[in-house]
């Protein structure tokens, strides 16, 4: 007889079966891990993306308090000169009163 038996060729297409379906499992599985990878990936694109915008809040919060030290700092220089100015006028009217005084004990 010629070629192989029909038993031959059944087993040998069966043995062929056999490593497609083996392969197929490995693709599968590698398709899963690589389904796993991507939702860890995401997971992660996420946090980091939550921390930028921590980070943005923080940063608009620390511009705003800022401005608002600056503003409070000009307005205490404003309350310092307004104090210097009114002790001037005050020491000028402690001057008046005693120049009036010495006049009126002489």
């Amino acid at each position: 007889s010629e070629g192989p038996s029909a038993v031959e060729a059944t087993a040998a297409q069966q043995q062929e079966n056999d490593e497609l379906r083996a392969q197929c499992k490995h693709l599968q599985e590698m398709v899963e891990l690589l389904q796993k990878e991507k939702e860890l990936q995401s997971e992660a694109h996420a946090r980091v993306q939550q921390h930028i915008a921590r980070m943005e809040t923080e940063k608009a919060t620390a511009q705003a308090e800022k401005v608002r030290l600056r503003q409070l700092a000009d307005h205490l220089q404003g309350l310092q000169e307004a104090l210097v100015h009114t002790q001037k006028d005050l020491e000028e009217r402690v001057k008046r009163v005693k120049g009036r005084e010495e006049q009126l004990e002489v």
